[in-house]
């Protein structure tokens, strides 16, 4: 009898486990959506991602689509995974709440990509309405023109810009104003001019290119290298081994030396460029923080 009832207890207990799981129900839509905007709210973004896939987003009524969409987007942007940002942000529709912001992420996230070209399109061709957004707008494709190097376009679009009075901007825009002007007095080095003048005198490149420490120290190494290979072919002769030995590190310090000096004014040319597109950069984010 023991076996038999054991078998009776465990039918019946998966009898009512079998009922439990059949009694579940799915969370309603409604409920999903604030669950994951609660994790938004806590920062949470990966796990937004990862509810929002778990979703079958076509089975859901249109404003819970274009919410799930949006946050998918706006997720991915703060993780950094900017090519699905633009993905997804661009799937808003122009009667969505968060079509504006949307559209702007979007052409920020190009800019960071250094897709200038696509940033601008998607400027262009957004439904952009009222006064604030097409200044901002404006700033953001004078932006997008500063990082291109194209002070023309940029002096044209702030010039458009100077009827805005949102505070928003103007910080920003003077901002850029001043990196602009730095852009504009910016001499780049020439790298065959640098390498030019270290092959006439050891470390002048390097002095050119502003590395006055490393010019000077270069000039002291390789002058005696030079003269100690000179020194081993004037007492020993061109045939002997000290002076060969002396010779090949002369003239690899030499030639190195000319590379060296080619070589720092291209570092010096995109350290400039890299530290001035950066802050352009951040001084574009900082109105579409201020107004959305």
């Amino acid at each position: 009898m023991q076996p038999l009832a054991t078998l009776f207890i465990l039918i019946i207990f998966y009898s009512a486990a079998m009922g439990q799981q059949g009694d579940e129900t799915p969370m309603p839509a409604e409920q999903q959506v604030g669950f994951i905007h609660h994790l938004m709210r806590q920062n949470n973004h990966h796990q937004v991602s990862m509810e929002i896939d778990r979703l079958d987003l076509q089975k859901l009524d249109d404003k819970w689509q274009d919410s799930l969409i949006f946050l998918k987007g706006w997720s991915a942007y703060w993780q950094k995974d900017l090519d699905t940002a633009i993905v997804y942000l661009l799937k808003s529709r122009p009667e969505h709440h968060f079509y504006s912001r949307s559209r702007f992420y979007a052409s920020i996230c190009a800019t960071s990509l250094s897709d200038y070209q696509r940033s601008d399109s998607i400027l262009l061709t957004s439904h952009i309405e009222g006064p604030v957004y097409q200044h901002l707008r404006d700033f953001q494709l004078a932006g997008n023109a500063l990082l291109r190097h194209d002070l023309g376009t940029y002096d044209s679009l702030r010039e458009r810009l100077s009827a805005s009075t949102h505070y928003a901007l103007e910080e920003p825009g003077k901002n850029l104003d001043m990196l602009a002007e730095e852009l504009h007095n910016y001499k780049p080095g020439n790298r065959f001019v640098a390498a030019g003048l270290s092959a006439v005198i050891p470390g002048l490149g390097k002095v050119y290119a502003g590395k006055h420490g490393e010019g000077v120290s270069t000039l002291l190494v390789t002058g005696m290298l030079g003269a100690m290979a000179y020194e081993n072919y004037s007492k020993a002769g061109p045939a002997n081994w000290k002076t060969l030995a002396a010779g090949s590190i002369f003239a690899t310090y030499y030639i190195g030396n000319i590379w060296g000096s080619y070589f720092s004014v291209q570092m010096q040319n995109q350290q400039f460029y890299d530290r001035l597109h950066n802050q352009i950069q951040i001084h574009m984010h900082v109105p579409l923080r201020t107004i959305f």
